[in-house]
């Protein structure tokens, strides 16, 4: 059946089956809501609906992030942004089904392709900015780690120098309890082995 002829079959059909005080019409099969505009009317399905109040939903969340300085809520805005957009995309391609064979030349998948794209190029952006941020407090905390050390094995010489000093002072004002010492730790060690 040619499309025009499906047309207005179609617009036959929704007019059997409106409500005249609402001004909205409801078709038999549940799964399309049109809405008489002043221009016309707009046919949306489900997905359509939800998927542009998702979109909606996240260009706000993602101005916000921006506004805040949240990176994780603009990139997850984003992502309900495309994800709206694609499932809206999915309603109309519903809808084109629905419509027939001549109705589905006339999706625009170049434009979801687009977003798609876009969607894994900031996917990829998040991914390299968060690797970015957590190599970044590796090697933060790496260099205050050596810095900790070298400060530790500073004091450490400071305190091992002023200990020498101490022992030689010491053996050179009595070298015969030193010598006795020494022989005490040797014949311990003799013992231990």
């Amino acid at each position: 059946m040619p499309l025009r002829a499906r047309r207005k079959r179609l617009a036959d059909d929704e007019r059997r089956n409106s409500f005249p005080d609402t001004g909205t019409i409801f078709t038999l099969k549940g799964c399309s809501t049109v809405a008489q505009a002043g221009r016309g009317d707009v046919r949306m399905n489900r997905d359509s609906l939800e998927g542009n109040v998702r979109s909606v939903a996240g260009q706000g969340e993602k101005m916000f992030g921006q506004a805040v300085g949240d990176r994780t809520t603009t990139a997850q805005g984003v992502v309900d942004d495309v994800a709206g957009k694609a499932r809206s995309a999915l309603g109309s391609a519903k809808e084109a089904v629905g419509d027939g064979a001549d109705a589905i030349s006339a999706i625009d998948l170049s434009s979801l392709r687009d977003e798609i794209s876009k969607l894994a190029q900031k996917v990829s952006d998040l991914a390299q900015n968060q690797i970015s941020a957590g190599r970044d407090q590796v090697v933060g905390a790496m260099g205050a780690a050596g810095d900790s050390l070298s400060q530790s094995a500073a004091q450490a010489q400071d305190k091992f120098v002023a200990i020498e000093g101490d022992v030689e002072s010491r053996i050179k004002k009595n070298p015969w309890a030193a010598v006795a010492i020494a022989a005490l730790i040797g014949l311990l060690i003799g013992k231990m082995s």
